[in-house]
C-alpha cells in the first residue's frame, strides 16, 4: 500500500468475497524477518476486554475484494514473501481467506502467521465457519486464544497475552522464532486516519491514543 489506502469495493457483496478492515503491504512490526504484508478482517464475535481494535469487532461491510483482487495486490510488490493475518477474526472468513493464500502460492513461495482469539483446539474441534481445515491448511504459524488484559505480555514475542499460544503448523518459519523476535510497532499515517500496526505495550498505546486526541487529528486505528 506504501502509505496510500487501498480502494476496494465496500458495498454488500457475496460471501465468496472477503471483509476486510485494512491491509498494508509492507511491515516488518507483525513477524521475523521478511518484509511482510498484512491483511486484517472485519467482525470478531469474542470482544475480548482490551481489545487492541474494537472498531473491527463489528460484522459490517467494509473493503470487499475477491480473493483474486486481494490476490493481485499482494503480487504487486516483488519484496514482499511474508503475510500476517489477523483481525477481528480471521477464521470467520476461512473459505475465502484460504482461497486467497492458495492463489498466491501458485505465484510465490511466502510464509504465512495467523492470528486468532480461538484455541487451536477449539478451531479442530467447532469450527465457528466453513474452510477453517482449508485455512489452517495454507497457515504456517499460528497465535492462537483470546486477548487477556491482565496476563498481557509486555516484553517480546507476538503474544498479546501469556495465555496466548504460538503454534508452528509448518518448518516454513523457525520453531521458537516468534517468542523471540522483537516487539514493535509502526505508526501509518493516512490522510483521514492513523493506524498503529503491531503490538504495543500499554505506554506506547495509551500515548497513541492521547495524540490522536489532540485537536485537528483524524480517527485512530490501533492494531495486531
Amino acid at each position: 500500500m506504501n502509505g496510500q489506502k487501498k480502494q476496494f469495493p465496500t458495498t454488500p457483496t457475496p460471501a465468496s468475497r472477503l471483509n476486510l478492515a485494512h491491509v498494508v503491504r509492507r511491515t516488518t512490526a507483525l513477524g521475523p524477518g521478511d518484509v511482510r504484508s498484512a491483511v486484517w478482517f472485519q467482525g470478531c464475535p469474542l470482544a475480548c476486554p482490551g481489545c487492541i481494535s474494537p472498531e473491527w469487532q463489528t460484522f459490517k461491510p467494509s473493503m470487499q475484494p475477491t480473493p483474486q483482487e486481494l490476490t493481485d495486490w499482494f503480487l504487486q510488490d516483488p519484496d514482499v514473501h511474508a503475510l500476517t493475518l489477523s483481525g477481528g477474526e480471521p477464521t470467520h472468513q476461512s473459505e475465502a481467506a484460504a482461497e486467497f493464500l492458495r492463489l498466491v502460492r501458485q505465484k510465490r513461495e511466502i510464509s504465512v502467521i495467523c492470528f486468532s482469539g480461538y484455541t487451536y483446539e477449539h478451531l479442530l474441534s467447532s469450527p465457528p465457519a466453513p474452510g477453517v481445515d482449508a485455512l489452517l491448511a495454507q497457515v504456517d504459524v499460528l497465535v492462537d486464544g483470546p486477548f487477556r488484559r491482565e496476563l498481557a505480555d509486555t516484553t517480546q514475542g507476538l503474544r498479546g497475552s501469556s495465555n496466548q499460544n504460538i503454534i508452528y503448523l509448518t518448518n516454513r518459519i523457525p520453531a521458537g522464532s516468534l517468542e523471540k523476535v522483537e516487539r514493535k510497532v509502526e505508526i501509518h499515517i493516512h490522510e483521514d486516519s492513523a493506524v498503529m500496526v503491531g503490538i504495543p505495550r500499554p505506554a506506547v498505546l495509551s500515548a497513541f491514543h492521547r495524540a490522536l486526541a489532540a485537536p485537528r487529528m483524524g480517527s485512530q486505528r490501533s492494531t495486531p
